[in-house]
């Protein structure tokens, strides 16, 4: 706390805050304080210790030492205005802090101060500290800063809203800027570069940090994803249930029992009613991300300040445990497709929509009505308010009258801020009621003398719907969603309005039985869907869940809605791999199934001819793989079907063609292979619907293979009519008629007979040539065993000798290398020992020599020769040659050639900025040449396994040739095992194949193909494969994934690459998806890898000559 104190003073001479004077005589000094606060993470963590040196403003006198005191604060609406436009517009947010704020302000008046405790000056004791500049705790200090900020902000070019005060912004052909202040928090967005300067502009002037995006500010959690912005108080929440208490509590499903009407005088008066003021005024501030908890918080108990009761205790304590029910639950915006309204010409155009209500006489107290209302910028909410009326009403009427004048003027003022900023908003405003006699005041003027108390109002409202400004809506009481803000309401009802807002689907919703049309599309609920959702649903026709953000598997429980026409979760997150051999393609009289924008991964199996009646397959946007599902074409009524930006591989099925009524098909961004049928849909199919693929060839174009990427990538362009052909008789055979189904059934039992032959044949050969292999076995192991022994009693298997394969250049001189490792460079370090660069002999040859560690290594050397000799043996221009070796109990070396350019991790992640970064060439050179050496390893039988493809084991010589080191270095292990390997190279984070880690699977080739993968995405995006940012972990792999399913996977380019070609770089990062398959046998060989480079750096016209 002392750091933390002299840090303040420091901030404060740094400042110029004060001069050090004599006290005039007809002045007084006000006193100071520290004041001492703990800044915590998001995560509850400690960030740093903050104090405050506060002056003791309450001493000031008004006229003396100040005037006025008014500085304007955001409003909490334009802060949720502002997140709704930054959701809409997809523009990013970000954060600035302005250190020691109110320092900044100039004063105008003179304000004597005492010296700060404990920092008096020495030989100073009498004097004081008179002001230059603006304190914590002074009376002025807010308005002397904020009339600073405004200052700087306006000379940046920006201009101040008059609507709101605290928002500035600035309009030009670069673009908008549109900024909000609250006293030292600053969020700024913008759809262009401008904030870049305007943080270079705030740092020249104020000592600034930089926050980057924004994603905690006034308490509130703010989470961004492609999908939209969240906001919530979940931190806030818990630590108040910590607080109390309550932590261990029962959750309930309402903030108010409906059922219970509080009076002033309910129950005992609280011993300790500042306990209920301090947790009243907490909950108060959660009503900014908790509209749910308005009507309670604003509404009940906040009435009952002065003197609380047990029963309004209590009544606290229900809301309380309703937060705990769902502390997460906030706000969501995102783009709801608003932007485009039908009847405006602006593109930009955006929706503002209202709704209202109140319940008349409600409040036992005084009968006052309550008023309610809530407003939507293009879907997204974000303004509310809950509030008892200031008189009472006689009537309904008259009290919903009084509402629609508040939320008319709330539409006004929304209005004018965004037109002011520069958004264009629909000419009209929608208003929902459900009070039709009110709606009838606010358009007939006959019946304006009955309601002459309420006069103004009427006027007010009826100038706004006459010219043209508002557009009245009646809406049925079951719809109106300003209830919530009205009156207290049971679970079912409660869930429902709320999760129109945002959240969870209501459990309430479980007993579904006798519902037909089940429609909560573009809504902002999320979470999982209730595994008892569906458990009754056979009446249930049309289900739709699109346009949310749910999350977790699809139900299985939909297989019981057999009634089911229409099914659509679209614009979702749901993952996993959905059933649809019992569960979707048993809804047997589905029509339309729409999946499409999820994370839905695995197979689409055969079965779909199952459903006879569809019209509609939709699987956009999703993670599906394996062939497309041979069957589609049997389906007579399909005419929609689109599985584009999905992994599926293969040729398309020749069944599709048999849809002559197709009216739309895609199959874009894929990674198909084949050619494409020639008859039905594909006659006048769109070269649009193809593009994206790996290769996909088709008669009907010019090209061949000229789909959208150039040059496609294929595994065995010579297969494509083989495949075809199969794939032809397959749907043929699949689904005869019944006279054909008589012959399929003798031609089965024929195969099986001739297969069970074959069988029982295979049998014998295969035991034949096991009883020769053993003989074969025995026999070399016999006489490796007498070379071996042979060579131990002639001593030519020396111990403490260095041993060069190459007899001519071994250096007989050298019989100490242990003294040649100490005059050596260290060059490098891995996980099996250290790397030194080492001149031998009297010619001075450069090698490289590793040092083992001495660990789990082979304890026999003629063991550890005869596995040294075997990688001596593995000689290929993409490989480093071992070259000998040394080897005593102590110690063992490997001898090796020399990179002169280093490790690809010093070139890649490592640079100096003055070295020029790899270009593409060099960059696609490194792929292909690390392909061909790999090929190479894996061509041996057992074939050589590497374990640990990274850039630090590519090194790179002259000529920026890639050579794989350390291959085969397991082999020198004493046991080669999944344990040893798996510690070996724990190391190795993002690099390591799954199946390495798992016990229960395999380990071959393939684990070097993920790794090679992961390798591909590092040269062509310059990224590490796990970075770990502060509040998440970036995965490699996975943030690729996800640009390639979005469209914009060239923007993760290295930056450092100014020009690359697409038409290479797009079908090399696929071909690194399908290497980093989780599923080992999905991922190709390295043989095929290479076959592919080699065709996408294959020339056009020479490629079209394969097919």
């Amino acid at each position: 706390w002392r750091k933390a104190m002299e840090e303040e003073i420091q901030a404060l001479e740094h400042n110029n805050t004060w001069d050090m004077v004599s006290l005039p005589t007809d002045k007084s000094a006000i006193g100071c304080k520290w004041v001492y606060a703990v800044k915590v993470n998001p995560d509850g963590s400690i960030a740093r210790l903050k104090t405050r040196l506060v002056a003791k403003g309450y001493a000031q006198v008004y006229g003396v030492d100040y005037s006025d005191t008014f500085s304007p604060v955001a409003k909490l609406s334009s802060i949720r205005l502002l997140v709704s436009l930054a959701a809409i517009h997809h523009w990013p947010l970000y954060q600035l802090d302005v250190k020691n704020t109110f320092l900044n302000g100039d004063l105008h008046e003179d304000v004597y101060m005492e010296q700060p405790p404990g920092f008096v000056a020495q030989g100073e004791s009498n004097k004081v500290c008179k002001l230059k500049r603006s304190l914590y705790g002074l009376k002025q200090s807010p308005r002397a800063w904020f009339g600073r900020f405004t200052d700087v902000v306006l000379s940046f070019g920006l201009s101040r809203c008059d609507s709101d005060h605290s928002v500035f912004y600035r309009q030009s052909h670069t673009g908008k800027i549109v900024l909000i202040v609250c006293v030292d928090d600053i969020v700024i967005t913008d759809d262009q570069v401008g904030i870049s300067a305007l943080k270079i502009h705030f740092q020249q002037k104020f000592q600034t940090k930089d926050l980057g995006r924004l994603k905690y500010f006034l308490g509130i959690e703010v989470a961004t994803s492609h999908k939209g912005i969240s906001l919530s108080q979940r931190k806030y929440i818990i630590d108040l249930l910590e607080e109390i208490g309550m932590l261990g509590s029962k959750p309930v499903d309402t903030p108010m029992d409906p059922n219970v009407k509080l009076t002033v005088e309910d129950g005992e008066p609280l011993n300790d009613p500042e306990k209920y003021r301090r947790l009243v005024g907490k909950l108060n501030y959660l009503i900014v991300t908790r509209p749910d908890i308005a009507f309670s918080v604003s509404m009940v108990i906040s009435q009952f300040m002065s003197a609380p009761c047990t029963t309004h205790w209590q009544a606290v304590l229900h809301i309380v445990r309703y937060l705990k029910g769902a502390p997460s639950r906030g706000l969501i915006f995102r783009d709801r497709g608003h932007l485009h309204i039908a009847g405006y010409s602006d593109p930009d155009c955006l929706e503002v929509t209202g709704y209202s209500d109140a319940d008349w006489a409600g409040c036992l107290v005084d009968r006052w009505s309550t008023s309610g209302y809530c407003v939507f910028l293009g879907g997204n909410l974000v303004s509310w308010k809950s509030k008892k009326q200031s008189v009472v009403s006689r009537s309904s009427v008259e009290a919903v009258y009084c509402v629609m004048a508040n939320v008319t003027r709330e539409l006004q003022w929304i209005h004018m801020l965004l037109t002011e900023i520069g958004f264009s908003v629909t000419r009209q405003s929608t208003l929902h009621y459900d009070n039709q006699s009110a709606m009838h005041i606010a358009s007939n003027s006959v019946f304006h003398e009955r309601t002459k108390h309420i006069e103004v109002d009427c006027y007010f409202v009826c100038e706004k719907v006459n010219c043209g400004e508002h557009r009245l809506v009646y809406t049925r009481s079951e719809e109106q969603l300003a209830d919530i803000f009205t009156k207290p309401l049971r679970s079912g009802r409660m869930s429902y309005i709320y999760h129109h807002l945002s959240g969870l689907i209501p459990s309430s919703l479980a007993n579904i039985g006798s519902i037909r049309f089940l429609d909560l599309s573009h809504n902002s609920l999320s979470g999982p869907v209730p595994d008892n959702l569906f458990r009754s649903c056979s009446s249930l026709v049309y289900l739709s869940l699109a346009g949310n953000t749910l999350s977790g598997p699809v139900p299985n429980t939909l297989s019981r809605c057999l009634s089911l026409n229409s099914l659509d979760l679209s614009d979702n997150h749901f993952s996993s791999i959905p059933d649809f051999v019992t569960g979707i393609w048993s809804l047997t009289r589905l029509r339309t199934l729409n999946l499409s924008h999820n994370s839905l991964s695995g197979p689409v199996p055969e079965g779909v001819l199952a459903l006879h009646n569809l019209e509609e397959l939709l699987l956009r946007g999703n993670q599906f793989s394996g062939p497309l599902p041979i069957d589609i074409g049997l389906c007579p009524h399909l005419n929609r079907v689109d599985f584009s930006k999905n992994l599926f591989t293969g040729a398309v099925p020749e069944s599709v063609q048999r849809l002559n009524s197709m009216a739309y098909f895609s199959v874009s961004n894929n990674m198909l292979t084949g050619r494409l049928p020639v008859g039905g849909v594909f006659q006048s199919l769109d070269q649009s619907a193809l593009q994206g693929n790996l290769g996909i060839c088709s008669p009907l174009l010019k090209g061949p293979c000229k789909m959208n990427v150039p040059k496609p990538l294929v595994l065995d362009p010579n297969a494509y009519t083989n495949q075809n052909d199969a794939h032809r008789q397959r749907n043929e055979a699949a689904y005869p008629t019944r006279l054909h189904r008589q012959i399929f059934l003798s031609v089965s039992a024929i195969t099986a007979i001739s297969a069970a032959i074959l069988i029982v044949c295979g049998v014998i050969v295969i035991s034949l040539l096991n009883v020769s292999a053993r003989r074969k076995l025995a026999f070399v192991e016999n006489a490796l065993e007498s070379v071996f022994s042979s060579s131990l009693s002639s001593g030519s298997l020396a111990t403490g000798k260095l041993i060069l394969f190459d007899s001519r250049s071994s250096p007989d001189c050298i019989s100490n290398p242990e003294s040649l490792l100490n005059k050596a460079a260290e060059i490098g370090e891995g996980v099996f020992g250290t790397v030194y660069k080492v001149s031998l002999g009297n010619q001075g040859a450069v090698v490289s020599i590793k040092k083992l560690v001495t660990s789990n290594i082979i304890e026999y050397p003629e063991d550890f020769s005869r596995e040294v000799r075997v990688l001596g043996k593995a000689r290929h221009p993409n490989l480093i040659s071992l070259t000998g070796y040394y080897w005593t109990p102590q110690m063992q070396l490997l001898v090796s050639e020399y990179a002169a350019n280093g490790s690809l991790q010093a070139k890649l992640h490592e640079r100096i900025p003055s070295t020029p970064p790899l270009s593409w060439p060099n960059r696609f050179n490194i792929i292909l040449g690390t392909a061909k050496g790999l090929a190479h390893l894996h061509s041996f039988r057992p074939p050589i396994i590497h374990y640990n493809i990274k850039p630090s084991n590519i090194l790179l010589d002259e000529n920026l040739n890639p050579k794989i080191s350390d291959f085969g270095l397991a082999r020198l292990l004493t046991k080669p095992d999944k344990h040893v390997i798996i510690s070996r190279f724990q190391s190795a984070l993002g690099y390591v194949a799954p199946e390495v880690a798992c016990q229960s699977l395999r380990v071959n080739e393939k684990c070097d193909i993920y790794g090679f993968g992961i390798l591909i995405l590092e040269l062509v995006t310059g990224r590490r494969p796990v970075e770990y940012g502060q509040v998440n972990v970036v995965i490699l792999s996975e943030q690729v994934s996800t640009l390639l399913e979005q469209g914009n996977v060239l923007d993760f380019v290295d930056p450092s690459l100014e020009e690359y070609p697409e038409d290479e770089v797009l079908p090399v990062l696929k071909l690194a998806l399908v290497c980093t398959s989780q599923i080992p046998s999905s991922r190709p060989s390295m043989a095929e890898v290479v076959q592919i480079l080699q065709l996408i750096k294959t020339p056009v016209p020479e490629r079209k000559e394969i097919f």
